[in-house]
């Protein structure tokens, strides 16, 4: 097998997003990559989750995966479907 030599590592940025019916997305994209990658989705419903639950399952995860603060940021999903 060939040995292969490492040139550069892309930092990769991790962070969450919440959308408007509760679901929680952690996302992850390597830097020159252009579009992000939904990791998990976590679903939402008032008899089996709350706010508090996710975002400690979302600390949690990302200091799993080396963040630790993971940030959320403003909603990406396309919900123009919504308005026709």
């Amino acid at each position: 097998m060939k040995e292969g030599t490492i040139v550069e590592i892309l930092p990769t940025e991790i962070w969450f997003e919440k959308d408007m019916f509760g679901t929680v997305r952690i996302k992850m994209q390597h830097q020159g990559i252009e579009k992000p990658f939904t990791f998990i989705t976590m679903g939402y419903d008032y008899m089996y989750t709350s706010n508090g639950h996710q975002h400690e399952m979302v600390k949690q995860i990302g200091k799993l995966l080396g963040v630790e603060d993971i940030q959320q940021k403003t909603d990406s999903e396309d919900y123009s479907f919504l308005k026709k």
